[in-house]
């Protein structure tokens, strides 16, 4: 008989898991820009780069400090302040946001190898950035029933 493996959901794994890409991802996006900074102009290195070192912040501090997602809606979902639900969206939902500000602010790199590299780690940004969320929002939601 042939035996299957089961896929073992873990929370704490998946989130890490999509977290660290989403770190890598934003490192290989800033090296790009600063490779490609003398062919965009200044300006259409810095906006993006800008954004893409706040979006690592965010998302790196919520992964080394592993943050729990689950929390920050409960929360979302408890207080009654706004500027305190703002606080908790932000750290939730900043990731995704600013990883699309990123596609939308980035400029046009010449074809080649590092336009490549920056067009696949943007996206992966993004859709590792929606799971991320996704998955935090059903989690916190499921709990909060």
């Amino acid at each position: 008989m042939a035996s299957h493996r089961t896929i073992d959901y873990s929370f704490g794994n998946v989130i890490n898991q999509l977290r660290s890409t989403q770190v890598i991802t934003l490192v290989v996006q800033a090296v790009v820009l600063y490779l490609e900074s003398h062919r965009i102009g200044l300006v259409g290195f810095l906006v993006p780069f800008i954004v893409v070192l706040c979006n690592l912040y965010i998302v790196g501090t919520r992964w080394i400090y592993s943050i729990d997602g689950r929390y920050d809606i409960q929360q979302m979902l408890h207080k009654e302040d706004f500027s305190i639900k703002a606080q908790y969206a932000i750290g939730l939902f900043g990731g995704f946001l600013l990883s699309l500000v990123v596609h939308f602010v980035s400029p046009l790199i010449d074809p080649g190898l590092s336009s490549l590299m920056y067009n696949i780690a943007n996206y992966v940004s993004i859709s590792s950035s929606f799971c991320c969320a996704g998955v935090e929002v059903y989690e916190g939601l499921q709990q909060y029933r």
